[in-house]
């Protein structure tokens, strides 16, 4: 791909799941001490569930509901596992369980996601991703011919922008001053990257629009909002990582 962008995603994929993870309160196997335990922390801390150490291994855990449950093999997840790994497998499950040492310590649920290192995962990967667009885009397009792709109004937005930092003399190339909808707009264009969305089942028009609209949404949550779904659901932002994700891993340069 490129070595700036490699060692970017990189540096990115490094925030693991042990930077979102908590300590998973437990009880030992006396079951009605369990029910006791488990009212407690719902009561004042919300939990829904605590885990059950049997042997000295946490191998099952009561909800609030006093079921006891057993921890299922694709529910483990190990302590330095990357985030794309922990929010695909978040996809299925509504919590994972942490594992180190061979030992289940910790667990993850979907409202770790709302953490800063998700978030800042979630930056890095949306950002690394636009950079890459700036390179595929100034390759594909020499001499500013990515022009064409863009209405009058995009173009003229630009320029104006473009005009602003020229005035203050920071200025720099006219495609830096592009929004990144309208970098999605061009890279559409490209026969490689139609290919691409075709391989990740988006086979029309309108069906890559809308993997690209998702994109920008979940740009403007991380840049606006508190909330990373604003707009879009779990589900939309999961496919939406593997996506950004799957296309970084795919080399467009020549």
């Amino acid at each position: 791909m490129n070595d700036s962008i490699d060692y970017l995603n990189d540096l990115f994929d490094s925030i693991s799941s042990q930077f979102i993870c908590e300590e998973l309160i437990f009880c030992n196997a006396v079951i009605e001490d369990c029910k006791k335990k488990i009212d407690y922390y719902n009561s004042k801390h919300n939990f829904d569930i605590i885990g059950i150490q049997k042997n000295g291994k946490i191998t099952s855990f009561i909800n609030k509901e006093k079921k006891e449950i057993n921890i299922k093999r694709d529910e483990v997840i190990l302590k330095d596992r990357p985030l794309l790994e922990v929010s695909n497998k978040l996809l299925h499950n509504i919590r994972l369980f942490v594992e180190e040492d061979e030992s289940i310590k910790y667990i993850i649920t979907r409202g770790d996601l709302r953490k800063l290192p998700f978030r800042l995962y979630l930056f890095g990967i949306v950002n690394i991703f636009e950079l890459y667009l700036n390179k595929i885009i100034v390759q594909k397009f020499p001499d500013n011919k990515w022009l064409q792709c863009l209405t009058f109004q995009r173009k003229r937005k630009a320029k104006r922008v473009k005009k602003t930092f020229k005035k203050r003399n920071e200025d720099i190339s006219l495609l830096h001053y592009l929004q990144l909808c309208d970098k999605l707009k061009i890279i559409r264009e490209i026969e490689e990257v139609k290919e691409f969305f075709n391989s990740m089942n988006f086979c029309s028009n309108s069906l890559r629009k809308k993997a690209c609209s998702k994109i920008r949404i979940l740009r403007d949550n991380l840049a606006h909002s508190r909330d990373i779904i604003r707009k879009i659901s779990w589900k939309a932002l999961f496919s939406t990582i593997t996506l950004m994700k799957s296309f970084l891993n795919k080399n467009f340069l020549q």
